[in-house]
């Protein structure tokens, strides 16, 4: 018992902590300092996608998609409590996209890289892990139930008249 209220409190009293800061899709020496840009989601589709700029030592940071004819350019900012620069854009439609990143007044691109945009996800397609959690714990479950049952009825059959 104590160490189950031992257990739950250690779960109740953590901070919520989001492992998922993307998958790399450019990296780069720039000086000693390595540069990397990361995208969620690791396999992008039409609509949103969340850019993260790490390892870059100061000023200001463009970031740009050319996807088809839609091009969109903004700034990578800080975030509080988040490390690295981000940035959320847009992909138009399926094919190939360009993501480029610049640093301040440079004609040079400090990143850049080609992705590959699907069809857009439908609303259940991005849920389905969350839809599907249920089923190892209705196994589990399930598995108890028949084993409980197994031994209650061989419990009956030797006559003993409750479970131990």
């Amino acid at each position: 018992m104590s160490r189950m209220l031992l257990t739950a409190l250690a779960v109740l009293s953590t901070r919520l902590a989001c492992a998922d800061g993307g998958v790399p899709i450019d990296s780069r020496m720039v000086g000693t300092e390595r540069v990397t840009l990361l995208m969620t989601p690791a396999r992008p589709s039409v609509g949103s996608a969340r850019f993260t700029l790490l390892g870059h030592g100061g000023g200001p940071v463009e970031i740009q998609v050319r996807n088809g004819d839609h091009r969109e350019r903004t700034a990578l900012e800080a975030e509080p409590g988040r490390p690295g620069l981000h940035a959320q854009l847009d992909f138009a439609v399926e094919g190939p996209a360009l993501v480029t990143v610049h640093a301040g007044a440079a004609t040079e691109p400090l990143l850049q890289s080609e992705v590959t945009v699907g069809p857009q996800a439908t609303a259940w397609m991005a849920r389905w892990p969350w839809i599907l959690a249920w089923l190892p714990m209705l196994g589990l479950v399930t598995l108890r139930e028949w084993l409980l049952a197994r031994r209650l009825h061989s419990t009956q059959e030797h006559g003993a008249s409750k479970i131990p």
